[in-house]
């Protein structure tokens, strides 16, 4: 069904930008960038969720490497979001095999932390994510992974 696909690159696949959510793909590093800012909600939580799927649906996984999560900028979490994030993320996983999609979550805040621990253990897939404190450390941990990866795949 690949021929079904539009040829493209990875430079075509469409950002997006609102005040309070910002998605793009940094094709050097072959990583989805998700920033958020001000206030977590459910209404961003939904926009992402809806992004990943539709990119994916258009494009596959074109050769993404892994997800950083960028929540330095988040002040408020609702707890709306909490339920978006178990939907979106058991819809997503319930459509694609991520289990070889890193994640990585930059926080700097004590109460970031918190909140980001707590949605992590609601949703599948802990061992392919984590949290850390910069985007260095985000990138050491995508790189570890798939190295692990091809290391048990021999």
């Amino acid at each position: 069904m690949s021929e079904d696909k539009p040829t493209f690159k990875p430079e075509d696949v469409e950002p997006l930008n609102t005040p309070t959510l910002k998605i793009t793909l940094d094709t050097r590093n072959m990583v989805v960038l998700v920033s958020y800012h001000k206030e977590l909600n459910a209404e961003n939580t939904i926009m992402m969720y809806g992004w990943l799927m539709e990119s994916v649906r258009k494009y596959g996984n074109i050769g993404v490497r892994g997800i950083i999560y960028d929540f330095t900028d988040v002040q408020k979490f609702t707890p709306s979001n909490l339920i978006s994030t178990q939907r979106g993320s058991m819809a997503i996983n319930s459509q694609m095999d991520l289990s070889h999609m890193p994640v990585a979550m930059v926080v700097k805040s004590v109460m970031q932390e918190q909140q980001v621990s707590i949605a992590m253990n609601i949703t599948p897939g802990e061992q392919r994510k984590r949290i850390v404190h910069n985007m260095a450390q985000a990138m050491m941990f995508i790189n570890d992974f798939h190295r692990n990866l091809a290391q048990n795949d021999k």
